[in-house]
């Protein structure tokens, strides 16, 4: 979180760019239309394939985040908690007044419904993140004096425990990888990785881990359509389609490892991907907000009643990929009063002593 732009790996920041946009295809897929119906995948299974293969290969993308996070090492400061805290409330109170100028919105709507506090309670991310960011240097010490073999039995314990509470106990300990206990899971899976495997990684071929990440997309999406003849109706969506877009799934899991090796260290260095992925959080932070979350998914919702086939997967792309590049455009306005207010606390605190000869870039 604290690297520059200029020390970014680019094949790192793609695969951040490419997550953020699967985000945006869940919210436009099972969550806007629904999940798959049992009698409508009996009656016709090719009409749901393209639906349940977006899901299956988009369901990957919160781990990926995380594991991207344990993967390098998270340093947490005051300045980086309080920099996505600002972020958070910046975007908030820039819809909030789109909203307020477009849509002509009165003060007792503000304070009542779709208000910031509305927005800022949501992003559940948001707040599990921050607990996990919190909680890294804990996490930091326990792999530099656990050593690999003591943390590799951890994580065999750990997801085992949490394949059998999720599927066979209860949900409510691990809220279906909803929870700062699987983000714990994820962080410390991806230091493994990089402390202890990170050159077999290196030597092995990228592309071999991406067409396994490919195949778990397409087991997963015939194994839901399958299941659909096999199984009774409350089976399929209780055990099968409920759980194939948990988090905490072990198939979900291991296709977020496999995407995220596909593209570490892949030599590739590009500023514009670098700029693109700096603001792929405020993707998220818009999407979900209050305000703009119902106007995205209703969109998509009244497209798939009018449209079908081809034309609606391409407006519904189309939206995606419009609301990615306006939200990343909107972050830049946040990124120069951020810039500002950092460089202005900066000098206050060079004025007093306390901020040395360090640059604000490094600083950061």
């Amino acid at each position: 979180m604290n690297a520059s732009t200029a020390k970014r790996q680019s094949g790192i920041e793609l695969l951040r760019i490419i997550a953020m946009l699967f985000v945006l295809v869940l919210h436009a897929d099972y969550l806007a239309l629904g999940y798959p119906k049992q009698a409508i995948i009996k009656a016709d299974p090719l009409s749901v394939v393209p639906s349940v293969l977006l899901e299956s290969m988009a369901v990957v993308s919160v781990n990926v985040f995380v594991m991207i996070s344990g993967w390098f090492g998270l340093r947490p400061s005051w300045k980086g908690a309080f920099k996505l805290l600002y972020q958070s409330l910046f975007l908030s109170l820039l819809v909030l007044l789109g909203a307020f100028v477009y849509t002509q919105i009165t003060g007792e709507q503000i304070l009542t419904e779709s208000n910031v506090i509305d927005s800022l309670k949501d992003y559940w991310f948001l707040w599990t993140y921050l607990i996990l960011y919190a909680i890294s240097p804990l996490l930091n010490s326990f792999v530099e004096h656990s050593g690999k073999r003591k943390l590799l039995h951890f994580l065999i314990i750990f997801y085992a425990l949490q394949f059998i509470c999720e599927f066979f106990v209860g949900s409510r300990y691990f809220s279906n990888g909803y929870s700062v206990l699987s983000f714990m899971g994820l962080y410390l899976l991806a230091r493994y990785l990089k402390l202890y495997a990170s050159e077999s990684i290196g030597q092995a071929n990228k592309n071999l881990f991406l067409l396994i990440y490919l195949f778990y997309v397409l087991i997963s999406t015939f194994f839901i359509i399958a299941s659909a003849f096999l199984l009774p109706e409350k089976s399929i969506f209780s055990f099968c389609i409920e759980k194939s877009v948990a988090y905490s799934n072990p198939f979900i899991v291991c296709g977020a490892v496999f995407l995220l090796l596909s593209f570490v260290g892949r030599r590739l260095e590009n500023r514009v991907i670098n700029l693109v992925a700096e603001s792929c959080f405020a993707v998220y932070l818009l999407n979900t907000n209050a305000i703009l979350f119902p106007f995205y998914y209703g969109t998509v919702r009244s497209w798939y009643k009018v449209y079908s086939g081809v034309e609606f997967l391409l407006l519904t792309w189309s939206l995606v990929v419009l609301f990615f590049l306006g939200a990343v455009l909107a972050d830049r306005l946040r990124i120069f009063t951020w810039r500002k207010l950092s460089s202005w606390i900066y000098r206050d605190r060079r004025g007093l002593g306390t901020g040395g000869d360090r640059s604000v870039e490094e600083q950061q």
